[in-house]
């Protein structure tokens, strides 16, 4: 799968994650990506000898907010915290990962 397909792909799943799972929380549909893309994609987004492809975007987006990685719940966690509800992380998540990519939307 090339990183554009995987990109529309990502923003279906955000976009409507009621079609894949049925209580899709912020953390399952993150789980679920990541799970997909270490299988599916060709690693153009993050370092290919990481289990985590989105480590690279999720540092990027962390550090944009001023935020230090390196601190305790520095991941997820605190990327959805920056959001009240999980529908608006799930559909603020398909752009920034464009604008990390440098993908015009």
């Amino acid at each position: 799968m090339s990183r554009e397909e995987f990109v529309e792909f990502v923003d279906a799943v955000c976009g409507r994650p009621e079609l894949y799972f049925e209580n899709g929380t912020f953390f399952t549909i993150i789980a679920f990506l990541e799970g997909y893309a270490l299988n599916r994609v060709e690693p153009t987004f993050s370092d290919k000898h990481s289990h985590m492809p989105f480590a690279n975007f999720l540092k990027w987006v962390l550090t944009n907010r001023g935020i230090d990685c390196r601190k305790p719940h520095g991941g997820w966690k605190t990327f959805r915290e920056h959001y009240k509800s999980d529908r608006e992380a799930l559909d603020d998540f398909p752009n920034l990962f464009c604008e990390f990519l440098g993908i015009l939307r």
